[in-house]
């Protein structure tokens, strides 16, 4: 069941009116705000009478306990767990308070809860805030400690209308990294995640077709889409704030090639193929550092919309980005259960929470809040990327294939109208061996 958390700014400019809605029902919050002295960054404040069971850190007017934390959770510095949990208490208290959340697991009735915070593109503050960690007191939220709760980042001037593949779905991975990368481990990102799929399918990948390009330029990634056509893209390489490497770090000794950023508009540029009219793929995932990351503009930085964000207003309807610097292991473990879900036929929400729950077994104690799952509009909390109908027929051949395995023990070979069947059959499944890198 999806809630939707929506903002504005209050009428004298210092604090933000929050609305959720599911249906009928809705509840409003006020918010002040505090700023930085020397940052110029803005932060909530919750009512005035819901801060007496905050944590000293996040209960005052003091702006720097709240910058300082904020940054090495984002940074994923040294943050203490007992930090970590402060500040989630601090940000499940601005935005929906232990009274509201009470009405909405209630309302939900045991259904499986989607928070869908939708904030305008140019309100920077509330964008760079890690709403992921949000901690009831009792546990996090998006871990399903208590209930099984998914949280979106809903654009809100992004317009794509998704459509359910009626095709096997396609998967390219983009790599911009060496595959022994020890930061990253982009090939162990890869064949983790099919060798997770081949379990866990039904039939395993059958009928999944996957590539995988390696330190590609624009134009390489232009052709290959152009020829393959993906649905779903994955990137696993080097990030920051609004852009990506497609190629190497220039630290790296083994070879002499630069790094190559691209931002949101040069991606969905490449993503359209060399003609430009390559329809953009229907899932976007960015294994990359600070790809879900804003950064307000302040006295120290200028502004950056997410990148995960910027692609969405670009034309893709559900996209993945890192909201910091995130862990190997934990994109691995997101990418792994994340991919899975969605491949069985799971909506996107809760396929995102069960990559984020996954990803709760990494050792990095705030990684598992990094993936941020950015949709446009249009996207329903109940939009499955697979077509029920393509499931079903998959379920279907893999029904009749285990059954002719159990009489095949006894019986004589295949007649020749079960073997033209059968060919037939595997023209619908069939399966691709991934190419090998393109250097």
């Amino acid at each position: 069941m999806r809630f939707l958390v929506t903002t504005r700014r209050a009428a004298n400019d210092d604090g933000w009116y929050i609305e959720i809605t599911q249906g009928e029902w809705s509840r409003k919050r006020l918010l002040a705000q505090v700023l930085h002295p020397v940052s110029g960054r803005c932060f909530p404040l919750p009512p005035a009478d819901e801060r007496h069971d905050l944590d000293p850190l996040c209960a005052g007017n003091e702006p720097e306990e709240l910058q300082q934390c904020h940054r090495r959770i984002v940074g994923n510095r040294d943050a203490e767990p007992d930090r970590i949990r402060a500040f989630g208490k601090y940000l499940f208290t601005c935005l929906i308070g232990s009274a509201v959340w009470q009405e909405i697991i209630t309302r939900a009735g045991g259904d499986e809860i989607e928070l869908a915070l939708s904030w305008p593109s140019d309100e920077p503050y509330l964008q760079q805030l890690p709403w992921e960690v949000m901690h009831t007191g009792l546990g996090y939220l998006a871990r399903g400690t208590e209930y099984n709760v998914s949280v979106s980042r809903v654009v809100s001037d992004g317009m794509a209308v998704p459509q359910a593949l009626q095709r096997q779905p396609r998967l390219l991975f983009v790599v911009g990294c060496l595959l022994d990368d020890p930061k990253i481990s982009p090939g162990a990102e890869y064949l983790g995640l099919m060798r997770a799929l081949e379990v866990k399918l039904p039939g395993g990948t059958r009928g999944l077709q996957s590539r995988i390009i390696q330190s590609v330029s624009p134009d390489l990634l232009k052709q290959t889409v152009t020829e393959f056509r993906p649905d779903i893209v994955h990137f696993i390489c080097h990030g920051r704030s609004g852009s990506l490497n497609l190629q190497h770090e220039p630290h790296d000794s083994r070879h002499g090639v630069e790094p190559l950023a691209c931002d949101a508009a040069r991606l969905t540029a490449a993503l359209q193929g060399a003609s430009g009219q390559v329809p953009l793929p229907l899932v976007v995932v960015l294994s990359a550092c600070e790809s879900g990351e804003s950064k307000p503009r302040c006295w120290e930085t200028a502004e950056t919309t997410a990148l995960a964000a910027a692609l969405v207003q670009q034309g893709i309807p559900i996209v993945v980005g890192m909201g910091g610097k995130v862990g190997d292991e934990a994109c691995r473990l997101f990418s792994r259960a994340f991919g899975t879900a969605l491949l069985l036929g799971r909506p996107i929400a809760p396929a995102s929470a069960a990559g984020r729950r996954s990803a709760g077994e990494s050792p990095g104690p705030v990684d598992w809040i990094f993936p941020q799952l950015y949709l446009s509009s249009q996207v329903d909390s109940s939009f499955a990327p697979l077509a029920p109908d393509l499931l079903d027929t998959e379920k279907q051949i893999q029904t009749a294939i285990s059954r002719y395995k159990v009489v095949l023990r006894n019986e004589p070979p295949l007649p020749p109208t079960f073997r033209l069947w059968r060919n037939a059959t595997s023209i619908f499944a069939v399966r691709q061996i991934p190419s090998s890198p393109a250097y």
